[in-house]
C-alpha cells in the first residue's frame, strides 16, 4: 500500500494517476480516500498544494468510475475554499466539481459551476483557471449545437490558456476552435454519456433515501454516510 501511495502522490496529472488507480488492490482505493481527507485535516498542511493533488485525485477517480468518491474530494475542497475566502483554491475546485458534473450529464449544473469560476477569476485574476472553464463552457456550447458561443468560447479560452502558459488548455480549445469551424453541422465534442462511466443512480451507503440537494455545487448528497449521490 506505500508503494500504491507513492505512485500515486508522484503522479502529475489525473490521467496517470488513473492509470496507476486501475492497478490498485481491493480496498485500496477505499483507503487511499480515507487518507487524502486525513492529510487535509493536518493542521500543518499546505492547503494549496494539497488542494492540487486531491483534486487531481477527485479526477482521477471519476475517470475510474468512482465519481462519488471524486465529487466527496471535491465539494470537501470547494467548501474550505469558500469558507476561508480564498479565491485561489475556490476556483479549481469549482472546476473540477464542474467537470465531474458534466462528464454524469448534469449539464445545466455544470453550465452554472463554470460561470460561476468565471466570476470568482474574474475577482481573482486566476487565468489558468478562466481558461479551463471556458474551455469547458465552449464544449457545451458545442454539444448544443450552439457554434457562434462554441466558437467565442474557445478563442478566449484560447487567450486565457496562452496568457497563464497553460499549453494543453491552449492546445485543446485551438484543436476544437478549427472543429467547430470546419464542421458547424457536425458533433463538435463527445458527448457526456459516451466518454465517461454512468453515475450511480444511488449511493450505496444509503440506497437512495434520505438525499439532500446540495445547491452550492448541484450534487446530491446523503445526510447519512456523506455519499455524493447523482440520481
Amino acid at each position: 500500500m506505500d508503494a500504491f501511495v507513492k505512485r500515486v502522490v508522484e503522479c502529475p496529472d489525473a490521467e496517470q494517476m488513473a492509470e496507476v488507480f486501475e492497478m490498485a488492490q481491493p480496498g485500496w482505493l477505499e483507503e487511499l480516500e480515507a487518507m487524502a481527507f486525513d492529510f487535509w485535516d493536518r493542521p500543518d498542511v499546505d492547503r494549496g498544494e494539497a488542494s492540487a493533488l486531491l483534486l487531481r485525485m477527485a479526477t482521477a477517480f471519476a475517470r475510474c468510475g468512482h465519481s462519488p468518491r471524486g465529487a466527496r474530494l471535491a465539494t470537501t475542497l470547494a467548501d474550505d475554499a469558500m469558507a476561508s475566502g480564498d479565491l485561489e483554491r475556490l476556483a479549481p475546485a469549482l472546476g473540477t466539481i464542474g467537470v465531474l458534473l458534466m462528464d454524469s450529464g448534469q449539464t445545466v449544473e455544470a453550465r452554472r459551476v463554470f460561470e460561476e469560476v468565471l466570476s470568482v477569476t474574474a475577482r481573482s485574476g486566476d487565468t489558468g483557471s478562466r481558461a479551463r472553464a471556458l474551455h469547458n463552457l465552449g464544449l457545451l456550447e458545442a454539444m448544443e449545437k450552439r457554434d457562434t458561443q462554441a466558437v467565442a468560447c474557445f478563442e478566449e479560452a484560447f487567450k486565457q490558456a496562452w496568457q497563464a502558459q497553460d499549453l494543453q488548455t491552449a492546445a485543446l480549445s485551438e484543436r476544437f476552435l478549427n472543429l467547430v469551424r470546419e464542421s458547424p453541422d457536425s458533433p463538435s465534442a463527445p458527448s457526456p454519456e459516451s466518454s465517461a462511466p454512468e453515475a450511480p443512480r444511488h449511493c450505496p451507503g444509503c440506497q437512495g433515501s434520505g438525499l439532500v440537494m446540495k445547491e452550492d455545487y448541484g450534487m446530491v448528497l446523503c445526510p447519512d454516510c456523506k455519499g455524493a449521490c447523482q440520481i
